[in-house]
């Protein structure tokens, strides 16, 4: 099965938003839990599909936009003090 461990202190505003993803993922909160420890600890490489299909989602949500290399330099410019 495995080992029980005890998490103590979680902050509210991380126990609503884990909350809310293992809804969405239609796990239970422990099971949720455990995903995430293993999605940080052991990840997978991706295959090409979920790569690709990852690129595209991202692609489409550009809605036609296209960026520069300069568009990138000046954001990038931007967010430094």
């Amino acid at each position: 099965m495995g080992t029980n461990i005890t998490v103590k202190g979680i902050p509210d505003e991380v126990y609503r938003r884990l909350k809310a993803a293992a809804t969405a993922n239609h796990r239970s909160i422990n099971s949720e839990i455990i995903s995430r420890i293993e999605e940080g600890l052991m990840p997978r490489k991706a295959s090409a599909r979920k790569l690709l299909e990852r690129v595209r989602r991202l692609h489409e949500s550009f809605d036609g936009r296209t960026f520069e290399l300069s568009d990138l330099d000046a954001a990038r410019r931007e967010g430094r003090p």
